[in-house]
C-alpha cells in the first residue's frame, strides 16, 4: 500500500512539473494504480481534497481521453475507469497539437513565409513530427494487437464487397475480459433500444410470462412506463457489467467460454449500425456457436444488415457445424429472417435445457 501512496505522489510531482497540478496527476496515478472503478467519493477521502476540486480535475481527465465514466452494478454513485488505450490516444492528440501548430506556418502567403525562418522551420519541424508520430502510432497498435492474439484476443475488420461504404469490425473476446466489457459498453444504447421493444411486446401479448419467470418477479404488478424503466436498468446492468462484477458461480460457468463480436459501421462515422455476438466453447459443443445478441439499427432494419451480420463467421473464416439462436415468440420478424436464412426450429433444445420456459422462446438452428 506504501508502495502505491508513493507512485500516486509521484506523478503528482510529474504533472505538476509539466504544467498541470498535483490533484490532476495524483487522480491519475489512483487510476494508473486501481484495477477497479473508483468513485468521486473515494478520491476525495484518499487526497484529502474538496469534492468540486476533484470534480473538476475528473472533468478535465475525461476530456482529454484519459477517464471514462461507468456503471457499477448496486451503486447510485458515479464511478470511473482508465479508458482502454489511452497512450494511443495520448499519441493521437500529440499528432492533433502538431497538426494545429504547422497550419499555424503554413496560413501565411508562401512569398511572406519565406522571408520568416523560424516560422519555416517550425513547419518543416511539424511535418517531420506528424510523420513519424504516425508511424509510432501504428507500430504501438500493432504491438498492442500482438499482445491480445497472445491473450486470447483478437480483431479485425473488413468491407463487404457489395455494400463497400460499410466497414465491418470484429473482435474474438474470452467471455470473461475487459477487452469484451469495453465493447459491450459502446454498443448498449444500441442494443438497450432493440432489446426492450422486442421484451416488451413480450409482456404485453403474455403477461402471465412474469408469473411463470422467477427471474422476472421485480417485474410483477408495474405498468406500461414502470415496466420500460425496470427492462432499461436491467439491460443496462447486462452491457455495463465487468467480470469483477460477477459472482464466482457465474465466473466458474464462463471460465472457458469465447465470443466474437461483430459491429457494422458506415466509414465515415463512428456509431455501430449494427452489432451480432456469437458465443462458443465452455458448454457448447465444439465448432457450435450460439449468436446471444443480434441489434440492428431502427433507421437501416430491414435493409440487408441483420443477414450479413449472421453471416459474419463465414466472413472471417470461422468454421462451424451449428449455428443456434433464440427469440420470443412474439418477435415476428426475427423468427421470419432466421426462417427465410435457412434456419429450422428446434425443439429438441427445451428438453435439454432447464434455463428456457416452454413458450418464452422459439429455438432455432441452422
Amino acid at each position: 500500500m506504501k508502495v502505491m501512496t508513493n507512485t500516486v505522489e509521484k506523478f503528482g510531482i510529474y504533472f505538476d512539473g509539466i504544467g498541470l497540478n498535483k490533484t490532476y496527476g495524483r487522480i491519475f496515478g489512483i487510476f494508473m494504480t486501481s484495477n477497479r472503478p473508483i468513485s468521486m467519493k473515494e478520491l476525495v477521502e484518499q487526497l484529502h481534497v474538496s469534492k468540486s476540486t476533484v470534480s473538476t480535475e475528473l472533468r478535465r481527465l475525461m476530456a482529454m481521453g484519459v477517464i471514462e465514466k461507468v456503471l457499477v452494478t448496486d451503486q447510485r454513485a458515479d464511478y470511473y475507469q482508465l479508458k482502454k488505450n489511452i497512450w494511443v490516444v495520448n499519441l493521437k492528440q500529440k499528432i492533433e497539437d502538431i497538426k494545429n501548430l504547422r497550419m499555424i506556418a503554413e496560413g501565411i502567403p508562401p512569398n511572406e513565409l519565406n522571408e520568416l525562418e523560424h516560422l519555416q522551420e517550425l513547419a518543416t519541424y511539424c511535418s517531420f513530427m506528424e510523420e513519424e508520430l504516425e508511424v509510432l502510432a501504428k507500430k504501438y497498435t500493432t504491438v498492442q494487437l500482438e499482445k491480445n492474439i497472445e491473450t486470447g484476443n483478437m480483431a479485425g475488420s473488413y468491407i463487404e464487397p457489395m455494400n463497400k461504404h460499410l466497414l465491418f469490425k470484429w473482435y474474438r473476446f474470452p467471455a470473461l475480459s475487459e477487452g469484451f466489457a469495453d465493447r459491450l459498453a459502446e454498443l448498449a444504447t444500441l442494443g438497450i433500444d432493440c432489446f426492450k421493444t422486442v421484451e416488451l411486446d413480450f409482456f404485453k401479448a403474455n403477461p402471465q410470462a412474469i408469473e411463470e419467470d422467477k427471474n422476472l418477479a421485480h417485474f410483477k404488478k408495474r405498468n406500461h412506463d414502470e415496466l420500460e424503466t425496470l427492462l432499461e436498468e436491467h439491460l443496462s446492468k447486462i452491457f455495463y457489467s465487468r467480470p469483477s462484477h460477477l459472482s464466482n458461480e457465474l465466473k466458474t460457468y464462463m471460465a472457458n467460454v469465447y465470443y466474437y463480436l461483430i459491429s457494422i459501421h458506415e466509414k465515415t462515422s463512428k456509431s455501430p449500425l449494427g452489432f451480432i455476438t456469437f458465443m462458443s466453447n465452455g458448454f457448447k459443443a465444439q465448432n457450435e456457436y450460439k449468436i446471444t445478441m443480434l441489434a440492428i439499427d431502427k433507421s437501416v432494419r430491414r435493409s440487408g444488415l441483420a443477414s450479413l451480420l449472421v453471416n459474419a463467421l463465414n466472413r472471417i473464416g470461422v468454421k462451424y457445424k451449428r449455428l443456434i439462436v433464440s427469440t420470443r415468440p412474439t418477435n415476428f420478424i426475427a423468427i421470419n429472417a432466421y426462417t427465410k436464412w435457412g434456419f429450422t426450429e428446434d425443439k429438441e433444445i427445451y428438453k435439454n435445457s432447464s434455463h428456457f420456459i416452454k413458450n418464452h422462446w422459439v429455438h432455432f438452428t441452422k
